[in-house]
């Protein structure tokens, strides 16, 4: 959808021509295949939003309204509503968000192989040509890699986690939260 929408003789384009905002279709700014990765990002924020939101409906619906109008007859505003109550419930899904999309993200091979460049290439897409090319010498790279891209993820993924048990622990011991 997004190389149809947005790549220079997409959808976009042809509607800014036919419009006349443009004189033609080149002048439409590159956002697929460009070396930024614009049209990637835009992939994945169209992709992954959506999910988000979905993750977060279930911990919207959890907390209590009591919360809110303590919050309110304390003399809170807006901020403060958000600060002591929605984002000590929304940070553990967030967290556990970012670490699922990220790892999505940087593994995946299909977005960056379609829309992406060349060069710089992602490194599951680099990963996947050393792996499936020509040359066996290049395997061990791939799995270097790949074994390189999972360790990251794990350390990541366990900070994370000791991150928010921390304040788990903490807070189920009484030292506060």
């Amino acid at each position: 959808m997004v190389i149809l929408i947005l790549s220079e003789t997409g959808w976009m384009a042809q509607t800014l021509v036919a419009a006349g905002w443009l004189g033609d279709t080149s002048n439409f700014p590159v956002w697929t295949r460009d070396p930024e990765g614009i049209g990637i990002i835009i992939t994945y924020v169209w992709k992954e939003v959506p999910l988000v939101i979905l993750l977060l409906f279930p911990v919207y619906a959890s907390i209590r309204p009591e919360f809110y109008d303590l919050v309110n007859s304390l003399g809170g505003n807006a901020w403060h509503r958000f600060t002591t109550v929605d984002l000590p419930h929304l940070l553990p899904v967030l967290v556990e968000s970012f670490l699922i999309i990220f790892s999505f993200t940087l593994a995946a091979y299909e977005v960056p192989a379609l829309i992406g460049t060349t060069f710089p290439e992602m490194i599951s897409v680099l990963g996947y040509e050393w792996f499936y090319g020509s040359s066996w010498d290049d395997r061990p790279l791939a799995f270097a890699a790949m074994v390189m891209t999972s360790l990251f993820l794990l350390v990541l993924t366990l900070i994370g986690y000791f991150g928010l048990s921390r304040r788990r622990w903490r807070a189920m011991r009484g030292d506060g939260a």
